[in-house]
Order: structure tokens, then sequence, then C-alpha cells
């Protein structure tokens, strides 16, 4: 059941859903297991959810510092 509710999140993360950071944090850490053009999809996809996400995304609620360097990384680089 957990599984659903983590997916319905996944859609709905522009709306201020509580997960939201969870879940940018997850997609960040798959972002990098990734090959480099579906890397660069999901990392544009990541970027776009922190510009107009209701929920303010900070690193302070992230676990892993590699995931809190590349979110960082991802909102300075211009060719997501």
């Amino acid at each position: 059941m957990m599984e659903i509710v983590k997916g319905r999140g996944i859609s709905i993360v522009t709306t201020g859903y509580a997960d939201t950071v969870d879940i940018v944090e997850c997609m960040t850490q798959l972002s990098e297991a990734m090959d480099e053009e579906k890397a660069k999809t999901l990392k544009s996809y990541i970027k776009y959810i922190n510009d107009v996400s209701k929920v303010s995304i900070s690193t302070n609620g992230f676990v892993s510092l590699k995931s809190i360097i590349d979110f960082n990384i991802m909102g300075k680089n211009s060719s997501f």
C-alpha cells in the first residue's frame, strides 16, 4: 500500500504534497544511476519540480550528502 501512496506522491509534487522533498531526493539519487540521456531528462524534471513546487525544496531535509551536492549542481546547471 505504501508504494501506491508514494506513487501518488510523485504525481502530485507540484501541489505542496508533504513528501515532495523525500521524492526529489530519491529522484536525485536515481538520476545518478541512469545513462546520460535518461539522467538528463530526469534532472530536467527535478529542476522543473523545484521551480514550480509550492513546497520549498530545501536540502536540509535530504539524508544523503551526495544527493545534496547533486541537487545543488542541478539547480546551477542551465543545460537541464
